[in-house]
């Protein structure tokens, strides 16, 4: 590969000239094609963390965007926009957690970050406190989505204390 010349990992800049063929396709509000879009970019550099990261980004703007489609339109519409949802959703939390495992340490802690609220809308509690506690960026204070998973899973006195101490050491 050295010899070649060739790197497995691509700039960011390159990630995102890649990705915006997808990114149009979601801006024209076809998810289907973001979607391919997004996969095709991903397949040709299957290694790289970077390329994974802003590709995890675009399939959460899809899950977004096709779950206010869903608040949008009529309800016999609403099931293939809500299964574009869910997949997008999924493939966005596999990205992240391929980027928690082999991207940089930046890389690793903004989608240990992202997984946390992911988890937390995918209703994976456990998951979400294991992701907000494997964050050790002293820029993000991991507490608050420790917190934000605490409560969603019906346990609110731990997440009033965490947030309390959170609160009482800032």
């Amino acid at each position: 590969d050295e010899l070649l010349g060739f790197n497995p990992d691509v700039s960011e800049k390159h990630a995102e000239e890649l990705l915006q063929p997808g990114r149009d396709a979601l801006a024209q509000g076809d998810f289907s094609n973001a979607t391919r879009l997004g996969e095709k970019a991903v397949q040709l550099h299957p290694s790289s963390a970077t390329l994974a990261f802003a590709a995890a980004s675009l399939f959460m703007e899809i899950a977004q965007a096709a779950q206010e489609a869903v608040a949008t339109s009529k309800p016999a519409e609403c099931p293939p926009q809500e299964s574009v949802a869910r997949t997008a959703l999924s493939r966005s939390m596999e990205l992240f957690e391929r980027c928690r495992q082999d991207g940089s340490l930046e890389q690793r802690e903004a989608a240990a970050f992202v997984l946390a609220g992911q988890y937390v809308l995918a209703g994976e509690h456990d998951r979400a406190l294991e992701a907000a506690r494997s964050i050790h960026m002293p820029q993000a204070d991991p507490r608050i989505m420790e917190a934000a998973a605490l409560a969603a899973s019906g346990k609110l006195d731990e997440a009033e204390n965490i947030v309390r101490r959170a609160l009482e050491k800032k």
